[in-house]
C-alpha cells in the first residue's frame, strides 16, 4: 500500500510517487547504472562505444519511462550526469587517437583535418539534444597539433641552419686548401729553379 507520509501528502495519487514509486525510481536508476557500468567497463578497456550517443539517449528514455513522470526529470537528470562524464572519457580517448595520427604530419592543412575527423568521431558520441560540449577537449587537441608543428618546423629550421654552417665550414676548408696548394707549388716552382717566391 501507501506508505502513511505519502497517503496523507496525498503524494500517492495520480502520477506522484507512491505506493511502488520509489521502489520504481531505484529499479529505473540502478537499470540505468548497471548499463552504465558495462559501458564504462568497455571504455576503461580502451575501447570506444559505437554509436555512443544513440545508447546514451536510449538509456536515459528508458530510465526516465520506468522511474514516471513525476521523478522522471530528476532520474534524467541524474542518469545525464552519469552519461555525460563517460561520453567526456571517450572525448578524451578520440583526442588522444586523432593527435596520434597527426603526430608526424605537417602541413598548413594540418589542424583542420585533425579537427575534422575529431569532430566527425565525436559527433557520434553525442547525446542527440544534450547540451554536451566538448570544446576544451577540441582546444587541446588543436594546441598539441599546432605544438607539434612548430616543434617540427623548428627542427626543420635548426636543421637548415646546421647545413648552412656546415657548408660555410666547407667552403672556408676548401679556400684553405687551394690556398695551400699554390703555396705548395710556389714552393716547389722556387725549389726547381722557377723563380722567386713572391713574398715580399
Amino acid at each position: 500500500g501507501v506508505r502513511p507520509g505519502l497517503a496523507a501528502s496525498g503524494a500517492g495519487d495520480g502520477g506522484d510517487v507512491g505506493a511502488g514509486g520509489v521502489e520504481s525510481v531505484q529499479a529505473a536508476l540502478a537499470g540505468a547504472l548497471r548499463r552504465i557500468a558495462a559501458l564504462e567497463a568497455q571504455v576503461a578497456a580502451g575501447g570506444l562505444v559505437p554509436q555512443y550517443g544513440a545508447e546514451a539517449e536510449t538509456i536515459l528514455q528508458d530510465a526516465r519511462r520506468k522511474a514516471g513522470a513525476t521523478a522522471g526529470p530528476e532520474v534524467e537528470r541524474a542518469v545525464d550526469g552519469a552519461l555525460h562524464a563517460l561520453f567526456l572519457k571517450q572525448v578524451a580517448i578520440v583526442g588522444q587517437q586523432v593527435a596520434s595520427k597527426f603526430e608526424g604530419a605537417d602541413g598548413r592543412e594540418t589542424p583542420i583535418l585533425a579537427d575534422e575527423l575529431f569532430l566527425a568521431e565525436v559527433e557520434e558520441l553525442k547525446r542527440p539534444g544534450s547540451g554536451w560540449s566538448f570544446e576544451r577537449e577540441r582546444g587541446l587537441l588543436h594546441a598539441r597539433v599546432e605544438g607539434g608543428l612548430r616543434h617540427r618546423a623548428s627542427l626543420v629550421e635548426e636543421r637548415a641552419r646546421a647545413a648552412r654552417l656546415q657548408q660555410v665550414t666547407i667552403d672556408v676548408i676548401s679556400g684553405m686548401q687551394d690556398k695551400m696548394q699554390k703555396l705548395a707549388e710556389k714552393v716547389q716552382g722556387a725549389r726547381s729553379g722557377g723563380g722567386p717566391l713572391g713574398f715580399s
